[in-house]
């Protein structure tokens, strides 16, 4: 998917990436891919989406981290702040 991206070829990186969530659909890093495919290529709102549901599928504290690291970029900082006290609460050690 990252060669398809970085050839400029966003559809045929988001259609591998749709037949890996097809394979896996409980993968952290494909669930991170595809936000970040999103994130990199301006579709923020795609790329929220995709975090918001890589939490509830897949969650890990990078998850949490990424979402909010996308929620700071974005201004958001009251969601961010948010996002950072659930993933330390749940994976803090």
């Amino acid at each position: 998917a990252k060669e398809k991206w970085l050839a400029g070829e966003i559809d045929a990186a988001r259609e591998i990436l749709t037949e890996a969530f097809a394979a896996n659909p409980d993968s952290e890093p494909v669930w991170l891919a595809a936000a970040k495919l999103e994130w990199e290529t301006g579709e923020v709102e795609r790329a929220r989406v995709l975090l918001r549901r890589a939490r509830d599928r897949a969650p890990t504290d990078r998850v949490f981290m990424k979402s909010a690291l996308l929620e700071r970029e974005c201004k958001q900082y009251d969601d961010a702040l948010d996002l950072i006290e659930e993933g330390i609460a749940k994976y803090s050690k």
